[in-house]
């Protein structure tokens, strides 16, 4: 082996060692997203006029550090998970939900055949 070859082996392996450390580094910053900052809660299906009407009652509790405006999206899925229908709703009347605070929300639909399969009930708040 010649002593260029020992050279070059040793330059590698000290190049190797040096980019080693600086690849296995860790970052341990904050996270760039942040968790929804709201909640549905009391969450209540009724039904009404013999079978026809469903109405979908609840509240958005505001869980971040500012006011908050918005409405839901009430859901209504089926057993494969799909949208038989989506109705839009106010909350708290249009007024802003203080930290902290809740709003009330109420969105009701006919029941016909194409809720036949209806399953589940989703709700999600939509900040404006």
């Amino acid at each position: 082996m010649t002593a260029l070859m020992r050279f070059l082996i040793i330059l590698f392996v000290v190049v190797l060692m040096w980019y080693v450390p600086v690849c296995a580094f860790e970052r341990h910053d904050v996270a760039t997203f942040s968790a929804p900052a709201y909640q549905i809660e009391n969450l209540a299906a009724e039904v009404f006029s013999d079978g026809r009407i469903i109405l979908v009652t609840g509240i958005v509790k505001n869980m971040s550090t500012f006011p908050v405006r918005g409405h839901v999206e009430v859901n209504f899925i089926d057993r494969n998970q799909s949208v038989l229908r989506r109705v839009v709703s106010t909350v708290n009347e249009r007024k802003a939900i203080k930290p902290g605070g809740h709003g009330l929300f109420e969105a009701s639909t006919n029941i016909n055949t194409s809720l036949s399969g209806l399953e589940n009930i989703y709700v999600e708040f939509i900040s404006e």
